[in-house]
């Protein structure tokens, strides 16, 4: 038992030092003046991989697969839009986004949290499309030709990408901080045997 312990302290280490590694690597990455199309490539990777993480929290998790990712996703995107344009600061649209995003998880969860296997799933693609049949034929939101930042200034690209490294090294530390929890375990508790963790007392 004791070294069954000691090696998995050992592969944790490890996974820690190569993450920190590529987060070092990441960081120091623009310093050799690489070009601006990498830098955006790269921008829009840790933008994924902060997209990934989330959804991975109820997909990889729990194993309830949703469709509806997309729904939170782009209402935040359109919150962070619309405060930008509208003189806010970025860091209080980006708040803003992530509780227009929460609430609205909040709203939908609620009733298709009830369902289960694909019908939950089903229940998910059914929202997805409603709420992008909706956006795209409001006027406000740019319609099916997209919503429009009027960012102010000359476009900084670094540190558009230095936020989303900041943020994806944030997510990636939640996310196994959460795995490694009590509230971690019952998640996966429901992933393996749904009615087993209901018997047990995970709702």
């Amino acid at each position: 038992m004791r070294a069954a312990s000691t090696q998995m302290g050992r592969f944790l280490n490890y996974r820690v030092a190569g993450w920190g590694t590529l987060l070092i690597v990441l960081g120091i990455l623009p310093w050799f003046g690489i070009s601006s199309n990498l830098t955006r490539l790269l921008f829009t990777a840790l933008v994924w991989i902060i997209a990934s993480v989330a959804w991975n929290l109820l997909g990889g998790f729990t194993g309830q697969v949703s469709f509806g990712f997309a729904v939170f996703y782009g209402l935040g995107a359109y919150a962070a839009a619309m405060g930008i344009n509208g003189g806010l600061h970025p860091l209080a649209a980006f708040t803003i986004s992530g509780l227009v995003a929460a609430l609205a998880s909040v709203f939908i969860g609620l009733p298709t949290f009830r369902l289960r296997g694909p019908y939950f799933a089903i229940a998910t693609i059914g929202v997805s499309e409603a709420v992008r049949v909706v956006m795209t034929n409001l006027s406000f939101t740019g319609g099916a030709s997209g919503y429009r930042i009027a960012e102010h200034g000359r476009f900084r690209p670094l540190e558009h990408y230095y936020t989303a490294l900041g943020f994806s090294a944030v997510a990636v530390v939640i996310s196994a901080w959460i795995h490694e929890s009590k509230f971690g375990l019952s998640l996966q508790a429901v992933r393996e045997d749904e009615e087993a963790a209901a018997d047990i007392g995970v709702n």
